[in-house]
């Protein structure tokens, strides 16, 4: 995003850890106009990072800026390799040009591993300022971050599709009852999913999720419960 400016696409960018956030400001040259740019504002923060459901994350791995003078337009777009080489850098960086075009780049996680059935969910947060200080843009932010505390109702991403669906091959037959036989006793893997593999829906994976398998595969049984 580009904040106001007099001329063209000028902006000088901060950080504030705390706030888990990363800022632009106007760039104000002459004091006309119907108020000063430099007291504009806009910023990106982090608000939290869910894996499978449970939070794991409240800060960013990264976040920086740069100049789009050297790092996008001469190649028409993101310079692929500087773009990769600053995502992965941890912590909080701003842009060593002033009063320039810049962009925003924000880093959630990095080398995370995503294995069949799981789920990333991140929320961030986009805050404009249209007139006034630092300190007021930051209260403004405090306000956001407290609105999605106070009321925005967090999903619960979970990785059951089919209770029941031990091995999460996606049906429910005689391949999950070797793997929880194998779980159980032998030693084996655990079911890729909890749930799925809670498959009497009592919250745990035991002997009784054996019988209830093989009741439901062999004896004409009750379907397992649903995943919700």
């Amino acid at each position: 995003f580009d904040i106001p400016a007099d001329t063209g696409s000028r902006n000088n960018s901060g950080f504030d850890y705390p706030l888990n956030l990363i800022y632009q400001q106007g760039y104000e040259v002459d004091g006309e106009g119907c108020q000063p740019n430099d007291r504009r504002w806009g910023g990106m923060d982090f608000l939290a990072g869910y894996k499978n459901g449970v939070e794991y994350k409240t800060t960013p791995h990264g976040a920086y800026t740069k100049d789009n003078s050297t790092y996008v337009y001469p190649e028409g777009g993101f310079h692929q390799d500087s773009l990769f080489k600053y995502m992965a850098n941890s912590g909080y960086a701003i842009s060593d040009s002033t009063d320039a075009d810049l962009h925003v780049v924000m880093t959630f996680d990095t080398l995370a591993t995503l294995l069949p059935g799981d789920t990333y969910v991140y929320y961030i947060e986009i805050v404009t300022h249209w007139n006034g200080d630092l300190a007021s843009f930051f209260e403004e932010v405090e306000q956001s971050k407290k609105f999605f505390e106070d009321y925005f109702v967090m999903p619960n991403p979970s990785c059951c599709v089919v209770r029941g669906d031990v091995d999460h091959t996606g049906s429910i037959d005689v391949g999950d009852l070797t793997f929880l036989v194998a779980y159980l006793f032998q030693g084996g893997a655990a079911p890729p999913c909890d749930i799925e593999g809670d498959v009497d829906g009592t919250g745990s994976i035991d002997v009784g999720d054996l019988t209830f398998l093989v009741a439901y595969l062999f004896q004409g049984g009750a379907d397992p419960p649903p995943c919700t």
